[in-house]
């Protein structure tokens, strides 16, 4: 799940390590609920041919050594929706946001301000709203 480095003792260690906020993530759910998340994974229907159609501005975004949901298949989303950006964080695997929240955000925050996204007139799309 994580690039194996990001396990090492730097990483993880402090008050709110790495492996401690993925380990309190886990503990909050139930058995039931691993057992439901497995089944959905295992039997959802594959959505390749979808993925033409979607009109919007996307963001695809992975982690460069992900080894559940590998760059290769990330590419090949990105090459079939027309609007798609694909962004790759080094360094890490499956929990980019956790592994590496500041690659993440500068990587979301980049495609935000990119003119096809700060455009999207997509009447589905609705105004962001700041408090």
């Amino acid at each position: 799940m994580l690039k194996p480095e990001n396990t090492e003792k730097q990483v993880i260690s402090g008050p709110t390590s790495l492996i401690d906020a993925i380990l309190d993530m886990f503990e909050r759910r139930t058995p039931d609920e691993f057992a439901g998340q497995i089944e959905a994974l295992l039997a959802r229907p594959d959505a390749t041919t979808l993925l033409r159609s979607i009109t919007c501005p996307t963001l695809v975004l992975c982690g460069r050594d992900d080894g559940w949901s590998t760059l290769r298949q990330h590419e090949e989303m990105a090459e079939l929706i027309p609007s798609a950006t694909l962004a790759v964080v080094d360094r890490c695997g499956h929990m980019a946001p956790m592994e590496r929240p500041r690659d993440v955000g500068t990587a979301v925050a980049g495609w935000l301000a990119e003119p096809a996204c700060a455009q999207a007139t997509d009447s589905r799309m609705l105004p962001l709203q700041r408090a």
